[in-house]
């Protein structure tokens, strides 16, 4: 079995590939940049039993995902499961929000999600292979906070919730799943300096009712249980938010 993992030079993105790798799962890295997805690879699987495979990969680019999957499967054979961790966020108040980074970022975090997930299913459909899809979406997807203003973002991540939806119910005929988790914010190089702000990291911790915020071990954790361990868990949106959703 192999996992074709979007953003896994990112901090999600890593921890998720230790979690796959340490269930015995070898990994097809992929991200952006050639020279930090080898480096992401190199060092997760150093010591492990299974493998990891870092290529550089453009989601939004077909021919770059139909490239990366190639490779993939040649040096560590089938993939059975993808995981999106690949996304962008660049807060913004809407009345100064461009139209380019508007496109850039349902582009990376739609678009090109959409695309993988479309990939894999071409791939697997005449190989009657029962893949796995786990998307992560957002608690911004379907709530908005004071704290910050991204609605590019978070319409992006409706996006994901409503594609995901759609995946498991017309690729469940051939037995592939797709589901998806929303994380709320949780410790990562892309909260890093938003968090740094002690009133900003107040306002985070009001919102969660277990007063304490999530590291990336703890949300690739529900990536690792959707593929692996719930093969009758289909079309669902799992919330890793501790408890904030609830809340709301």
């Amino acid at each position: 079995m192999a996992v074709f993992l979007t953003g896994g030079a990112g901090s999600l993105g890593k921890a998720v590939l230790a979690a796959f790798l340490e269930r015995g799962s070898d990994v097809v890295v992929v991200d952006l940049e050639h020279e930090a997805v080898q480096t992401a690879a190199a060092e997760a699987a150093d010591g492990k039993a299974a493998r990891a495979f870092g290529v550089a990969c453009d989601i939004t680019d077909v021919e770059s995902i139909q490239a990366a999957w190639s490779s993939g499967e040649d040096e560590l054979g089938q993939i059975d499961v993808v995981v999106n961790t690949a996304g962008v966020i660049k807060p913004t108040p809407i009345i100064e929000l461009s139209v380019e980074q508007w496109r850039h970022t349902i582009d990376v975090n739609l678009t090109g999600l959409f695309l993988v997930c479309q990939h894999a299913a071409r791939s697997w459909i005449p190989a009657q292979v029962e893949g796995a899809i786990v998307n992560v979406a957002s608690t911004a997807a379907y709530s908005v906070t004071d704290t910050v203003e991204a609605i590019d973002y978070g319409a992006s991540k409706a996006g994901v919730v409503g594609v995901t939806l759609h995946l498991a119910v017309h690729l469940g005929k051939y037995g592939i799943r797709a589901n998806a988790i929303a994380p709320a914010s949780f410790r990562s190089r892309m909260n890093e300096e938003r968090l740094k702000d002690p009133e900003m990291l107040e306002k985070a911790l009001k919102m969660v009712p277990l007063h304490r915020l999530a590291d990336a071990g703890e949300v690739a954790s529900s990536c690792v249980y959707l593929a692996l361990d719930a093969p009758y868990v289909n079309g669902v949106l799992i919330p890793v938010d501790g408890g904030t959703a609830a809340r709301m």
